[in-house]
């Protein structure tokens, strides 16, 4: 019956009234994706932030964990699982690659395409 899913759910719905709650914990553990008048927003649903201060347009999350691309018309930004913003927005995609050097602790190589700089999940510049 996913009863605890439900409490949650009713929870947020309930200290968010004006949003309409599309999905939680998703892009971002404590985040919530909500629409509130034609716009899309991610709030911290701990602290009732909004992670970017204003509307997205949208978010990819296939980053394996390390963290999701934030989408504003034509441009974009990287942030961590956190909801630490590491780079700008700007005009271009990020990928990701795994570490390999590290066999012990395998972690993602964020690699911000536009600009061909590569960097770790807390934000710490990456050099092969």
């Amino acid at each position: 019956s996913y009863k605890e899913c439900h409490d949650v759910l009713n929870a947020i719905r309930s200290r968010f009234p004006e949003y309409d709650i599309l999905s939680i914990s998703n892009p971002l553990p404590d985040c919530a994706l909500a629409a509130k008048n034609d716009e899309l927003f991610i709030l911290n649903y701990e602290t009732g932030s909004c992670l970017t201060g204003n509307p997205i347009d949208n978010c990819r999350t296939d980053f394996n964990g390390a963290g999701i691309q934030v989408f504003k018309g034509e441009k974009s930004a990287f942030f961590n699982m956190e909801g630490e913003q590491l780079t700008d927005f700007r005009v271009g995609n990020f990928s990701w690659k795994w570490d390999t050097r590290c066999i012990n602790a395998l972690r993602q190589i964020i690699i911000d395409e536009a600009t061909g700089r590569k960097f770790l999940s807390d934000g710490t510049s990456f050099e092969e």
